[in-house]
């Protein structure tokens, strides 16, 4: 049994040669950055060093901090990024409670949250948009249903399967 957080980069690539570095992702989408966010999610118990260092170096050249949004479902973490990085808009992941979500948001002072979709309902979805929030279901792979909660007030969606919400 491997655990991918505890392998070296170089392992990864020998058995995924085509594994990439997150300095990586943002030279390849540089040229697209300004047509679409990029939503980074850093995972619980991460060291924010790195991200931090690689955001920053990126943000003194043309990139804008409105091209990037950053999330977590750790408070700490959210809180840690938010004194490094004041100006890229946070993203509050929680999987499954709206009073714990909206709690957490305004101690950062963001209006953004990413939810699991299965605990979502028009219900919820809409009185939220009303009152400002912006939600990001996730992981939500049913265009349909993506299309439905549209209408009821979601900012969009985290999917696996972005090719299949191009408009």
């Amino acid at each position: 049994k491997h655990v991918i957080a505890e392998s070296a980069f170089d392992d990864l690539l020998a058995h995924k040669p085509d594994l990439v570095t997150f300095e990586e992702v943002l030279v390849t989408i540089g040229s697209i950055r300004h047509s679409t966010r990029l939503h980074i999610e850093v995972k619980p118990n991460e060291d924010i060093r790195p991200i931090v260092k690689i955001l920053r170096n990126h943000l003194s050249q043309d990139w804008k901090s409105e091209h990037f949004l950053l999330g977590s479902k750790s408070q700490r973490i959210l809180q840690e990024l938010h004194v490094a990085l004041p100006d890229i808009q946070k993203v509050v992941i929680e999987p499954w409670s709206g009073v714990r979500a909206t709690r957490r948001a305004r101690e950062l002072d963001t209006k953004r949250l990413s939810m699991n979709q299965l605990w979502l309902w028009r219900g919820f979805i809409t009185p939220m948009a009303r009152r400002g929030w912006e939600l990001y279901p996730y992981t939500l792979n049913n265009v349909k249903k993506a299309r439905r909660w549209e209408k009821y007030g979601i900012a969009g969606v985290i999917t696996d399967y972005p090719d299949l919400f191009e408009k």
